[in-house]
């Protein structure tokens, strides 16, 4: 019978009485007419390949066995939801930390934006908006019992017994009317929230069996409709990622110097021309509005707000520097550092102005 065929796996052969050949197709296969057969039918892909091969694929049988995973930690509604929900996020293994009812972890890159990572789950959501406000307001979240400085924060959350638009409500809109770290811009601008409620449990089981299938190397044709719910919610994850990137790198802080220039006579020149209105063209555009004349950067107004809101009189200089790592993403600003900033400040007609002889501590200019 091998012989009769040049395409041999695509028929199944069965006698009855006289010998007589049945052929089987699948259901997506073009048959024409013109081919001579005594009987000939059409079947689902998967009655085809067990007619043919006496049992389907092994790339189908591990498919299934993924499915059915996923299938069990969206029903298990555990840790493991939320470990499986952020790699599906960012393409990548995370390390989750429990911490007040939620689960912690970070995303860090010494040449990308630190990104936070809060997963919460059926959980009490008045409390959880109180945990997500203190961490945009502050800037850091504790992962594993340390405190870890964050640019930017992915917030998933997840429920069985409410509704999207009812956590939307109570969780994402008190949350998104803040400030982000109190003084550098509204809380969307830093911040994405993915939120499954109970009307979306489908679309989130979809999206982790997506997230188990794409580890095989090889997923059958009749799945990739998860793997394309997969990648769009992927794809939402880094937009918002390339969006705060951008956003991030506003307030970093660099100058230009020549090969013989130290860095006090280059901040010293950068004050001067600001003094004197003159324009700055060699150095970042931080330093300088679109004519190209000097001008204070976002960096140090935002910096000083940031110090007055706090409400106290007096910092010192380690006092000033934590606070500087904490509000900025130092980790990209190369060789300008905290202290050149406090520097930068006081050189300012006293935005930032020492109280004593050995500058260790500084007050904030109050007009």
């Amino acid at each position: 019978m091998r012989d009769i065929s040049i395409s041999y796996g695509s028929y199944y052969t069965a006698y009855e009485g006289e010998p007589v050949v049945y052929v089987v197709f699948p259901s997506n296969a073009k048959v024409s007419s013109a081919v001579g057969i005594t009987r000939a039918y059409q079947v689902s892909p998967r009655l085809h390949r067990i007619l043919v091969f006496g049992k389907e694929p092994e790339e189908i049988i591990r498919a299934k066995e993924e499915v059915s995973r996923a299938i069990s930690i969206v029903n298990a509604f555990r840790e493991d939801l939320a470990m499986e929900v952020v790699k599906a996020a960012i393409d990548s293994q995370v390390m989750l930390y429990p911490e007040s009812g939620a689960w912690f972890g970070v995303i860090e890159n010494s040449l990308d934006a630190r990104i936070g990572i809060i997963v919460g789950i059926d959980g009490e959501f008045d409390q959880f908006t109180k945990l997500l406000s203190k961490v945009v307001s502050e800037g850091v979240i504790p992962v594993n019992g340390q405190e870890r400085i964050i640019d930017a924060l992915l917030v998933v959350v997840l429920s069985r017994t409410q509704l999207t638009n009812d956590i939307v409500r109570s969780v994402v809109e008190p949350v998104s009317r803040l400030s982000w770290k109190l003084v550098l811009g509204p809380v969307t601008d830093f911040t994405y929230f993915s939120v499954f409620g109970s009307d979306r449990i489908d679309e989130l089981r979809s999206i982790v069996i997506g997230s188990r299938l794409e580890r095989l190397d090889r997923v059958p044709r009749e799945y990739s409709v998860f793997l394309e719910r997969l990648n769009d919610y992927r794809d939402e994850v880094l937009a918002f990622r390339d969006r705060v990137r951008q956003r991030v790198l506003q307030h970093t802080m660099a100058i230009r110097r020549g090969a013989k220039e130290s860095k006090d006579a280059v901040i010293r020149r950068i004050v001067e021309a600001w003094v004197k209105g003159e324009n700055l063209e060699d150095q970042p555009e931080v330093f300088r509005d679109d004519s190209g004349k000097a001008r204070i950067s976002t960096v140090e107004l935002s910096f000083i707000n940031y110090l007055r809101s706090l409400g106290k009189q007096n910092f010192t200089t380690k006092e000033l520097e934590y606070l500087i790592r904490r509000l900025y993403p130092t980790h990209l600003w190369r060789e300008f550092r905290e202290s050149d900033l406090i520097k930068l400040l006081s050189l300012r007609g006293g935005l930032l102005l020492p109280i004593n002889d050995n500058l260790t501590e500084y007050a904030p200019y109050t007009p």
